[in-house]
């Protein structure tokens, strides 16, 4: 983990994921260098990172993280189908108790470790519709990159899927039969954010140094 120019700037390396809750999942915007600006319609989509800015405590300026992957908990409340691209894929939608994010399974792979993970994941996926009947209700966690999809809109008619603006590229799927794993994640979520977010130190602590 390491800081950017700003002290307000705190950078993930790529190797390290963030854990947050789905309405700052739904906040965060992709993070695009220069060299990227001019390309922008192709990297909208697939940011290489992604930058959530937050102000908890009431204070300015507001904080930064900037991530590669993220990681979700929840319960799959809905699965829909949607075409991007002239393809079809299935997204999955997750609801935390503080907003709903949908993911997708990742498709595409560069070697045989990622190839490998794609077949685990859809495994699961069957495995517990197989258990279980429907995959709704089902407690998930989900680790991957944001996708941002510049072709959001409206639907034209009632029966067309209103297309989401971010989503989870899944890498990794896992599912969770522990009835209190949403509780102790959401633990482990407000902790890491005393890191992501670091509250001003006052002014009796600034002098005690």
């Amino acid at each position: 983990m390491a800081n950017d120019n700003s002290s307000d700037t705190r950078v993930l390396g790529s190797h390290v994921h963030a854990r947050l809750f789905n309405r700052h999942i739904l906040q965060a915007k992709p993070h695009i260098n220069r060299a990227e600006r001019a390309n922008t319609e192709q990297n909208v989509v697939s940011a290489r990172k992604s930058v959530l800015c937050l102000d908890l405590d009431g204070t300015l300026p507001a904080k930064k993280l900037v991530f590669t992957r993220v990681r979700m908990i929840g319960s799959i409340i809905k699965l829909e189908s949607v075409t991007m691209d002239d393809a079809a894929h299935e997204l999955i939608y997750v609801d935390d108790g503080t907003g709903v994010v949908p993911f997708m399974l990742r498709t595409q792979f560069s070697n045989e470790d990622e190839e490998l993970a794609i077949e685990e994941n859809n495994q699961r996926l069957l495995a517990a519709r197989d258990t279980h009947q429907t995959l709704v209700g089902i407690t998930v966690e989900v680790l991957g990159s944001l996708r941002y999809s510049q072709y959001a809109h409206v639907p034209a008619t009632d029966s067309e899927p209103i297309l989401p603006s971010v989503w989870i590229e899944c890498s990794h799927l896992s599912i969770k039969d522990d009835a209190m794993a949403e509780t102790a994640a959401v633990f482990d979520i407000l902790a890491t954010y005393k890191f992501y977010f670091p509250r001003p130190a006052s002014n009796g602590s600034a002098q005690a140094k």
